[in-house]
């Protein structure tokens, strides 16, 4: 990722709380992942949900590391939006992410994640 200033969107379902934490660069953040549930672990109840985190990245190379103690939720994929400095609240890739869109438009990454059911650990080296 470029250094800048990203929302964080994770691709999901999960019948009951499977929250996450995640680590950049070996530090964990100070929020949670994946803290909503869908009802039902269903692939076809997977919805978009944009994280309350943000991922403010300042060098050229991270490590971004997802870890829970328990159960994974389903996920499917996550994606780093990059924000402009003058970009209001919802900006046109949160609109397109919000309409369900498979994948985010405008300036960011998407990390797809083979939907399994029981990830053990997903790292991201971008």
């Amino acid at each position: 990722l470029a250094p800048g200033t990203y929302k964080i969107w994770s691709h999901y379902t999960v019948g009951d709380k499977r929250t996450l934490k995640m680590a950049m660069n070996g530090k964990e953040l100070p929020f949670d992942l994946c803290t909503d549930v869908t009802g039902s672990f269903g692939e076809d109840d997977m919805k978009w949900f944009e994280e309350k985190g943000v991922l403010n990245v300042v060098g050229p190379e991270q490590s971004l590391r997802i870890f829970t103690d328990g159960f994974y939720p389903h996920i499917s994929a996550f994606a780093f939006i990059r924000q402009a400095r003058s970009q209001v609240q919802t900006s046109p890739a949160t609109q397109h992410m919000e309409r369900g869109l498979d994948g985010p438009g405008g300036n960011g990454h998407y990390v797809r994640v083979r939907y399994c059911g029981a990830i053990s650990t997903v790292v991201c080296c971008c």
